[in-house]
């Protein structure tokens, strides 16, 4: 509860059962202390009434277990792309031997139907196979300036569509193994702050 209250959160998680108390009093104790903190409730014993409870008292989201997948990660990547100031942002994941897109926010709907089929594999040709590649960090400034990004390549197609100028790229782990990529982009060059880099690869953990 201090964490939250004192700023050092940027996002809460919390089960609708919990020791002591139950999920809508934590909720509620904690927009009386942090209102603008966003709380996403979890549960698998939800109703509609106990939802629309939850959002009557500011939680951000509720979701109910078992969780879809694809749900929470749009429901973090919004959140992150919010909190850092993105134009867009998107969450690509494992499948197989190669990485497919799975969440979106703040791409158009053709956008979103061309990069539908695009495999990212780790390499040099995107921030998303970059970050893969380097198992770090990826934060290009310029895109058009890169001279490591092929302009001839589907991915350069992506970016062109997109309109992305700055592009950060931030590996997702989980016990240690890299699972996917979240990427945030703006459409103008202007780099994302240390301070904004620290938020995206904490909702990176969320994701896993």
């Amino acid at each position: 509860m201090s964490a939250a209250t004192e700023g050092r959160l940027d996002l809460i998680l919390t089960d609708l059962k919990l020791p002591g108390m139950n999920g809508l009093e934590f909720l509620q104790a904690i927009k009386q202390q942090n209102a603008a903190l966003p709380v996403v409730v979890m549960t698998a014993f939800g109703s509609v009434e106990t939802a629309v409870e939850a959002m009557k008292l500011g939680a951000y989201d509720y979701v109910q277990k078992p969780f879809d997948l694809d749900e929470v990660l749009q429901t973090v990547l919004e959140e992150a792309s919010r909190l850092c100031d993105a134009d867009s942002a998107n969450i690509a994941v494992r499948d197989g031997d190669a990485y497919r897109m799975r969440a979106f926010t703040g791409f158009s709907p053709e956008f979103q139907e061309l990069v539908h089929g695009v495999v990212y594999t780790p390499d040099h040709e995107s921030v998303v196979g970059r970050a893969l590649l380097e198992g770090r960090v990826v934060h290009i400034e310029d895109v058009l300036a890169d001279p490591q990004l092929s302009t001839d390549t589907v991915q350069a197609a992506v970016r062109r569509a997109g309109g992305i100028r700055t592009d950060l790229g931030v590996p997702i782990r989980y016990d240690g193994q890299l699972i996917g990529v979240i990427a945030a982009a703006r459409n103008e060059v202007r780099p994302f702050s240390d301070r904004e880099l620290d938020l995206v690869q904490q909702f990176a953990d969320q994701a896993a």
